[in-house]
């Protein structure tokens, strides 16, 4: 692994930075994420999750230094926030930790033995499969999110969306007779999904680029500097989301401050989209609109904000919880709504509201903000312990990854199937209700599906 290029960026940066001493550390901490989250012959969904849980705890460090201001200027509680960061990264690295510890003893699978088992499959079926697959994942995942009891199955059934766009992928990276339809797949998928209140171009982002580096073994500068320029790209897209995506939502529920799309023709959703693009970043207003939307994005990555805020008024104004969150969310996920109709619904708003001393909007106003599962566990346990039960959720993400990698029908099963976990190793702002349940969800329908379905699945896919 050659992290002598990175190490010389993260050096630059530091001369400029105000926060010197935060810097350094972080920097050591990311270097750290990075030799142990490339994996050989995997997705990279270890290493983007793990790089964007860092990005969450250090986003601010890096604005700071290209805007010249510490991070106690970018913030609404300047008392707690140094010490709050160096809490988030003592928890990045033990909750790395444990992922990387639980995922050493994977097998690794040889290039040769995966491009045996890929070259049986027909890459027009794997095409046409994906296509019927993401088609039915949304159409039908969404109408299942609508139900309550059922909404985490919906999550579990999109979730496989990505795992058929990893195989549809690395099938490609060694057969590409059919590349330039996938290429134009995914730019339709990322058009598409401007349609929607909720944009999901990032995770195609991730979850393409992640299986498109499977084979690539080693960090070396050409990857490096290929990274860099597609992390420039999505850096601006999602700038340039931050700034128009309010007047965007209000147009698509036609005024309403609810999450429920009034606008059903995507099309014109679209064409509004690209609109308001036009009228936010015009030549007159462009700079102004760019400033405003990277000091928007980078807010918006960091999460300690709450973590700060939580730590401000736990202990002085509130008491620990003695682990009551942690009990209460273990509690809500193994007592599964569809059977304990009557469980109390968790307004993730309402608890953030209590801990942080701040007003959020909630479930009514079609809003949700989490304090996250390491705010959560400092409320529950307090500045010392809060680390056992979090280096533990490392261990439960890496014990699911690895069972999964290993259990599934084939190696190219398993390879795509753990693609979707991405979503859950950068937890630092995921509620420890949702992290555990998309877990268990996700688990329990790869179970299902791997027992009865990939079989069939699997002898459609391949060659006549």
């Amino acid at each position: 692994m050659n992290l002598a290029p990175i190490a010389l960026i993260l050096f630059s940066l530091w001369v400029f930075s105000p926060d010197k001493q935060l810097f350094a550390i972080a920097s050591v901490l990311l270097l750290f994420l990075i030799n142990f989250s490339w994996r050989k012959n995997e997705p990279k969904s270890i290493f983007f999750g793990a790089i964007s849980y860092w990005l969450t705890v250090c986003t601010l460090m890096i604005f700071g230094v290209f805007y010249n201001r510490p991070m106690t200027d970018l913030t609404l509680t300047p008392n707690t926030f140094v010490y709050t960061t160096y809490l988030a990264l003592t928890a990045t690295f033990l909750y790395s930790a444990g992922l990387f510890i639980g995922l050493r003893k994977i097998p690794e699978i040889n290039v040769e033995l995966i491009m045996d088992e890929l070259k049986k499959y027909d890459s027009r079926k794997l095409l046409y499969a994906y296509i019927t697959f993401s088609i039915f994942s949304t159409v039908f995942g969404g109408v299942v999110l609508s139900f309550g009891g059922l909404s985490q199955l919906g999550v579990a059934l999109i979730w496989m969306k990505w795992s058929f766009l990893t195989l549809l992928i690395i099938h490609t990276l060694l057969f590409p007779e059919n590349k330039k339809y996938v290429y134009l797949v995914l730019v339709f998928e990322v058009l598409l999904s401007f349609s929607g209140f909720w944009s999901s171009f990032k995770d195609y982002f991730f979850i393409a680029a992640a299986a498109f580096l499977t084979f690539s073994n080693r960090l070396n500068t050409k990857r490096i500097i290929g990274l860099g320029l597609a992390g420039g790209v999505f850096f601006y897209m999602m700038v340039i989301w931050n700034v128009v995506k309010g007047d965007y939502r209000m147009y698509l529920t036609g005024g309403k401050k609810t999450q429920v799309v009034a606008q059903e023709s995507k099309i014109d959703n679209i064409k509004r989209l690209f609109e308001i693009v036009g009228e936010k970043f015009s030549k007159d207003n462009f700079n102004a609109n760019l400033s405003v939307g990277i000091e928007s994005l980078a807010n918006r990555v960091n999460y300690t904000e709450y973590f700060a805020l939580s730590v401000a008024q736990v202990p002085d104004i509130l008491p620990f919880e003695k682990g009551a969150l942690l009990m209460g969310g273990l509690e809500h996920v193994f007592k599964p709504r569809l059977f304990f109709p009557d469980k109390k619904t968790i307004d993730d708003s309402q608890m953030t509201s209590k801990y942080t001393g701040r007003g959020f909007s909630g479930a009514d106003q079609g809003v949700s903000f989490s304090l996250g599962l390491v705010a959560e566990r400092y409320i529950d346990y307090g500045p010392f312990f809060m680390f056992i039960p979090i280096f533990l959720f490392g261990l439960l993400l890496a014990f699911i990854y690895k069972y999964i990698f290993t259990h599934s029908f084939n190696h190219v099963w398993g390879i795509s199937f753990v693609a979707p976990l991405f979503f859950l190793v950068p937890s630092l702002g995921i509620a420890t209700t949702k992290f555990l349940g998309w877990l268990l969800t996700y688990f329990i329908a790869w179970f299902f599906a791997n027992k009865y379905l990939i079989e069939k699945v699997n002898k459609l896919l391949l060659k006549v």
